[in-house]
């Protein structure tokens, strides 16, 4: 079977095409100026607050995209839940965050005492997540602060 000029042609240029909007979406996400200005600002923020005494961090990751940025930490720790959310409500309250939700927080359904707080400050939030005293998940809590996910 013999394929015409005008047809491969055609299809070329749909695929080169099709590639080169890809690109384009890709290359706009990694490097959006808002969401890097962003990104900077959260990363400045987070490390505003050092950890409780006593407190290990590990798996530290910042990403973000188009409208999104991330920074995230996990930690473990002998402190329990009233004592980790203590100390984050000091210390956000203390730099203008305002709680706006305090939730349980589930695995597939069980119930493993954890617990979700979210704060906001402006156009951000910061969420502690308390993976609770029955969860075997290798870390204790997370803390993160975002925005454009919520």
């Amino acid at each position: 079977m013999r394929i015409s000029f005008p047809r491969l042609l055609s299809t070329i240029i749909i695929v080169v095409g099709f590639g080169g909007v890809v690109f384009l979406f890709f290359y706009l996400d990694a490097t959006s100026p808002e969401a890097i200005k962003s990104q900077r600002q959260l990363e400045a923020e987070f490390h505003s607050i050092p950890p409780p005494s006593g407190v290990v961090g590990f798996d530290y990751s910042t990403s973000h995209k188009l409208k999104q940025a991330l920074v995230v930490e996990k930690f473990k720790t002998s402190l329990d839940y009233k004592e980790i959310r203590a100390y984050y409500n000091n210390q956000l309250s203390k730099r203008g965050w305002q709680l706006i939700r305090d939730e349980p927080s589930y695995d597939w359904s069980r119930d493993l005492g954890g617990r979700t707080l979210s704060y906001k400050k402006k156009d951000y939030v910061a969420t502690l997540e308390y993976e609770g005293e029955r969860s075997n998940f290798g870390y204790d809590f997370a803390f993160s602060m975002s925005w454009g996910l919520h």
